[in-house]
């Protein structure tokens, strides 16, 4: 029987505790050569909208970038956007280095173009970069985890950077936070070894497959963060995810390996099913059923270093404040979109309002905030 483990159920991630304790690609050329084409007229002028949005970018702000590579990602902009775009818009360089995005200066990019110009971006980040970030969080710099995260992250950064000059600063920390937990979940499973079970499909039949997806979110990877569950409580969770979606896992055909990867954050394209949003809410009822509200918000006191004499209080306190069905609509949206689905509106509100709670009751038992 599996005792009570660290398991990787799903990552229900609320700003609670942090209140307590601080109360297209058709229009884009490759970025190289956009200048060959050119007129020497137009090459010249497209430097100049190279250079003008470079600021929009803040690409000098990246640890370890170069005045080349600035200029990598000004060229990556233009020859994603096109001079003809920038002269429908009636946008000269000069007023394109005064704007905040390129929305504000009258020239839209489709999610499309914005996707293939993070492909270019990339190619103009440091290789060091990836590298930084994982310093940065005290990951070592050799093994499989470190280059998968390194890897993961400049990528992440790249589409926050396309995002950016798209349409503004706004929501790019959100962004960068979510797409970088969904790339530490990947990459630490990816650096798990597998056991006979992982490769265990809905072909082999619903028990086993319920069976092996709760072997795997019992020994998670080391540092992956998780609520503390029982065994009882993993069953539950891993029975009702293979029930509300075995339609698409058996057309799927997903590993229990990447069900645990889709469990614990990552998101749908783990399994490679879209998970439609009543899917969604049902296995968020069904995660609050098997594992609780209360146990749910104590671990997350617990995690963030609570004292114990104080939890009772905070818990009582929480539940009072807390919007109806906070922790439900944060554990569907999580299965629904992982946790890159705390960048969206309607995460971002969730969080807030959960934060304004924990603030709130941090005041009212005497625990408030330090700094603000």
């Amino acid at each position: 029987m599996r005792t009570r483990a660290r398991t990787a159920a799903v990552v229900v991630i609320v700003l609670i505790a942090a209140g307590l304790l601080d109360a297209c690609g058709a229009g884009v050329d490759d970025a190289g050569s956009t200048t060959t084409t050119l007129s020497a007229e137009d090459q010249r002028v497209a430097g100049q909208y190279a250079t003008a949005v470079q600021p929009l970018l803040r690409f000098r702000q990246l640890p370890g970038s170069s005045a080349e590579d600035a200029s990598c990602a000004g060229r990556a902009v233009v020859g994603a956007v096109g001079l003809p775009r920038f002269r429908d818009a009636q946008l000269t360089p000069s007023e394109l280095a005064e704007v905040a995005s390129l929305d504000e200066g009258g020239v839209e990019l489709s999610d499309g173009e914005i996707d293939a110009l993070a492909d270019e971006l990339a190619t103009c980040l440091p290789d060091e970069l990836g590298d930084g970030f994982a310093d940065a969080l005290g990951i070592e710099s050799d093994g499989s985890f470190a280059s998968c995260f390194a890897g993961a992250m400049r990528d992440a950064v790249a589409i926050g950077l396309a995002r950016q000059v798209a349409h503004g600063v706004d929501g790019f920390d959100a962004i960068g936070f979510a797409e970088g937990q969904a790339a530490g979940i990947r990459c630490r499973w990816k650096s798990q070894p597998e056991a006979p079970s992982s490769s265990v499909t809905l072909e082999d039949g619903a028990e086993a497959l319920e069976a092996a997806l709760a072997d795997e979110l019992s020994t998670p990877p080391p540092d992956l963060d998780a609520p503390q569950l029982a065994s009882d409580e993993v069953d539950c969770v891993a029975g009702a995810v293979v029930d509300t979606l075995s339609d698409g896992l058996a057309e799927s055909g997903a590993t229990a390996r990447e069900l645990a990867r889709y469990v614990s954050g990552e998101g749908p394209d783990a399994i490679g099913i879209e998970v439609t949003p009543e899917q969604a809410e049902s296995l968020g009822r069904s995660f609050l059923d098997c594992v609780t509200q209360e146990a749910i918000l104590r671990s997350q006191l617990e995690a963030f270093g609570v004292p114990e004499e104080l939890q009772d209080d905070l818990l009582a306190c929480l539940e009072d404040r807390l919007p109806e069905d906070s922790l439900l609509d944060n554990a569907a949206l999580n299965f629904e979109l992982g946790v890159a689905g705390q960048a969206t509106p309607r995460g971002q509100a969730i969080l807030e309002d959960q934060a304004e709670a924990g603030q709130a009751c941090a005041l009212e038992v005497g625990q408030g905030p330090t700094t603000s």
